[in-house]
């Protein structure tokens, strides 16, 4: 994340925009793992197969919710760039 802000700050001078794709990423990450671990456990105790089902409804939820934190994220901070 240290790179990545100072990436994006050398690149655009904004700090604020480095925040906005560091926490997107950070947020994205930290539930696109808590959905990938559950869905199976949930899928498996509902007596299917978890490696059939899962995959593309895992990439599904998480291309959504990705989008969905990133536009939240950046629509509450676009004021301050």
């Amino acid at each position: 994340m240290v790179v990545l802000a100072i990436t994006i700050t050398i690149m655009h001078q904004h700090w604020i925009l480095a925040f906005i794709v560091g926490a997107s990423i950070f947020c994205t990450l930290s539930i696109a793992t808590v959905i990938g671990s559950t869905v199976p456990l949930i899928i498996n105790k509902l007596r299917l197969d978890p490696a059939i089902a899962s995959g593309p409804f895992i990439t599904t939820v998480n291309d959504i919710l990705g989008l969905l934190i990133y536009f939240t994220i950046a629509t509450a901070l676009l004021q301050y760039l």
